[in-house]
């Protein structure tokens, strides 16, 4: 027995949701670029805990990253890759 009754989606909905996503993502890549582009040549360089290096630009593009990340999904938690929770 469908323990979904009443609650369908339609395969036109669920396209539609991905297209959108997915439109929205290649928007943050060209705003992570451009970050990065800005910075070229000129970033500072620090250690994470582990040692391994990670730049002004790093953290530029993630910080957007985030704050588009938490427009479109606000109830969402994120893991980052730069920084420590």
């Amino acid at each position: 027995m469908n323990s979904c009754v009443g609650t369908t989606t339609s395969t036109i909905d669920v396209n539609h949701e991905y297209e959108a996503l997915r439109q929205e993502s290649f928007a943050w890549i060209k705003a992570a670029a451009r970050i990065a582009l800005e910075r070229l040549g000129r970033v500072g360089v620090t250690r994470k805990h582990d040692q391994s290096p990670v730049t002004d630009a790093d953290h530029a593009v993630q910080d957007a990253l985030l704050a588009s990340i938490a427009r479109l999904y606000p109830q969402d938690a994120v893991i980052t890759e730069e920084t420590q929770a």
